[in-house]
Parts: C-alpha cells; sequence; structure tokens
C-alpha cells in the first residue's frame, strides 16, 4: 500500500490489490483535528503509519478502508458533486451523492431521496443527471453487488452552458454560487416544451423531451399533469411538491451563458503550500 501528497488536499491512494486513485479531503479542511492541515507543509507529511492507517502525525488519521470505497465506488464528478454506487445487501439500488461535506442517498429507481441532504442547487443537478443516466447507475448497481469495478459514467454537461475552464474550476472549487435573474412567469408548450420568462426580461422556450418517461418524470406522460406546469417556492419550476427543476440550469440553457459569465471576474487564490 503507498500513499501520496497531491495538490488541493488531494492524496493519491495505492492498494495491495492493484487498486489505485485520488482522492480529494478538501471537505474535511478546518474542521477540528483537520485544522492541522492548514499549516504550510502539514499536509504533506501524510503517509502509511505502523497500523497501516493513512496518518500525518499519531493523533490524526483517516480510515484506509473509507478511502478504499470511495476509489472503487466512485462512478462520477461534477461541478465538484461526487457520485458513488457501493451494493450492500439488503439495500434497495441507491447511489450516494456528496458536495461541499453534505452527502443524500438517492434511490436509483424511483430518483427519491432516501435520506441525507444536499445545497438546493446541487441536489437539482444531481437529480438531472440521474434521470439522464438512470440505466448506467442500475447497471453500476448490479457491478458493485458482483464485485466488478466500476464504469465511469458521463459529467452533467449542459449543451452550451459549461466551457472546460469551467468545468475545471467547478471541479476544483465546486459548483459555483452565481445568481441569475429568477423567472416570473412560465407555460406549457407543444409537445414537451416550456415557455419561461425571467425578471431581466430573457425569455425563450426550453425542450425537455429527453426527460420524458425518465424516473419522476414519467409523471409527464398524463399531458394533463405536464400542462401543470407552475412557479414552486424557492422560486422552482414546479408540477408539483416531487418534481421540480432548477432555474438556473434553464436559464443557461435557454441563453446560452455559463456560469462564470453572470459572475465578477474571479479573485486569484492563494496557492496551497
Amino acid at each position: 500500500m503507498a500513499v501520496e501528497a497531491r495538490k488541493e488536499y488531494r492524496i493519491w491512494l495505492r492498494y495491495d490489490d492493484g487498486v489505485e486513485g485520488e482522492v480529494d479531503l478538501s471537505d474535511l479542511v478546518g474542521r477540528g483535528v483537520f485544522e492541522a492541515w492548514l499549516k504550510p507543509g502539514f499536509f504533506e507529511k501524510v503517509h502509511l503509519s505502523e497500523r497501516r492507517t493513512i496518518a500525518w502525525n499519531e493523533d490524526l488519521e483517516v480510515c484506509p478502508d473509507a478511502l478504499y470505497l470511495e476509489i472503487t465506488g466512485r462512478v462520477s464528478r461534477f461541478y465538484g458533486i461526487v457520485v458513488r454506487v457501493n451494493y450492500r445487501e439488503g439495500d434497495t439500488p441507491r447511489f450516494h451523492a456528496r458536495y461541499a461535506g453534505a452527502e443524500a442517498a438517492i434511490d436509483i429507481r424511483r430518483l427519491a431521496l432516501l435520506g441525507g441532504k444536499l445545497p438546493g442547487r446541487a441536489l437539482g443537478f444531481v437529480m438531472e443527471w440521474a434521470t439522464l443516466h438512470q440505466e448506467e447507475l442500475l447497471d453500476a448497481w448490479e457491478r458493485s453487488r458482483r464485485g466488478a469495478p466500476p464504469v465511469e459514467i458521463a459529467p452533467l454537461d449542459p449543451p452550451g452552458a459549461w466551457s472546460p475552464a469551467g468545468l475545471e474550476q467547478a471541479d476544483r472549487t465546486g459548483f459555483p454560487e452565481f445568481d441569475p435573474p429568477e423567472p416570473v412567469a412560465v407555460e406549457p408548450r407543444e409537445g414537451y416544451r416550456i415557455w419561461l420568462r425571467y425578471a431581466d426580461g430573457v425569455e425563450g422556450e426550453v425542450d425537455l423531451a429527453h426527460l420524458v418517461g425518465r424516473g419522476v418524470f414519467v409523471a409527464w406522460r398524463d399531458r394533463a399533469f405536464f400542462e401543470r406546469v407552475h412557479i414552486g417556492p424557492g422560486p422552482v419550476i414546479a408540477w408539483n411538491e416531487e418534481i421540480d427543476l432548477c432555474p438556473e440550469a434553464l436559464y443557461l440553457r435557454l441563453t446560452g451563458k455559463r456560469p462564470e459569465d453572470l459572475l465578477p471576474a474571479p479573485k486569484e487564490q492563494a496557492a496551497h503550500a
């Protein structure tokens, strides 16, 4: 077994069975004993202890078994969100999504929250991604049940919404907090399109046909139900308490803008020593 420090609070691990990969520990930085990682040069002291734990000193260590599951169960990463699938006998097929220290378990078949929580915007993107990759997630669950290694699932990438630089920044710093105008009106249109108008005057139609029949969106096959679209609390684009879409994502899709287009110029980040 081997361990090395990498940039931005990541470590590389290789296990005795040949499994290797990087694990991002940045969500622990500054919390409790992990405040020590903020000291220049301390994080780079990571090593394998005599007890075969991942250690920095006698008081600060991490269980290698948990990190093994993080590496072997990870199936996708986007906008700073890490998605893992780890089979446990008796469990409903599920996946876990982690973002900024928060984690949620989601039923793959029903695309329903089983436990935990995520920030609203992050959860919205996770649900959209899961809807697009539901069959691949079920396959990942089955592979995990058989003990087979995971197959990477493509990240969420709304057309025209993210540049490669934007995706790289999101993976490095997490889902960016941007604040586009709020939606002020929504109407159903032909097919599975909706018309939206935002507070800044931007308006237009968005085609949602690619979601129909997938997970919770099977309800849209009832045309009368699809036409119930309205602006719900949040605000979100909603049909009922269980089915809604993130208005920020729809704004990006409608305008072709990137999140960084809606943000002030980023401040330079201090390099991690």
